[in-house]
């Protein structure tokens, strides 16, 4: 959390990177909380650790706000590969193949493995809440 804070103080702006929207297995969907792949537009381009995060996403010049995550889904999958995924507050439409820009504001949490979906969803309400708390609290 403090990393973060403290890079984003350092380049004078949020630590940002951009990709392509892409699909996935449409698991966000089905827990209520649709999510945007992004496969990243370089590979060299540095990622912070695996977690959750409180960010700003750019697209079609338009920003939104919502929820990162980047990691391995072990609630899933025991060896997944690296995905990159954002959930944008009230956002309903399809974006396959728009390039996005993403800016980390906050890390909420490192990526935990759940019992069960249930729990997930339960840990992914609590995120919701406390990313809009952040930005209510920088609009304010």
């Amino acid at each position: 959390m403090v990393i973060l804070k403290k890079t984003n103080s350092l380049l004078g702006r949020n630590y940002s990177f951009s990709g392509v929207v892409v699909g996935g297995d449409k698991r966000g969907s089905e827990l209520g909380f649709p999510t945007a792949n992004i496969k990243l537009s370089s590979q060299e381009k540095l990622l912070p650790a695996n977690g959750i995060y409180a960010v700003r996403v750019l697209l079609e010049n338009e920003k939104y706000t919502g929820l990162l995550s980047i990691g391995n889904r072990p609630t899933f999958y025991n060896a997944g590969e690296l995905v990159t995924e954002v959930y944008i507050y009230n956002f309903n439409r399809e974006i396959y193949g728009e390039v996005v820009t993403i800016e980390l504001v906050e890390r909420l949490r490192g990526e935990e493995k759940f019992n069960s979906a249930e729990d997930l969803i339960n840990q992914m309400d609590k995120d919701k809440e406390n990313g809009l708390k952040i930005f209510n609290e920088l609009n304010n």
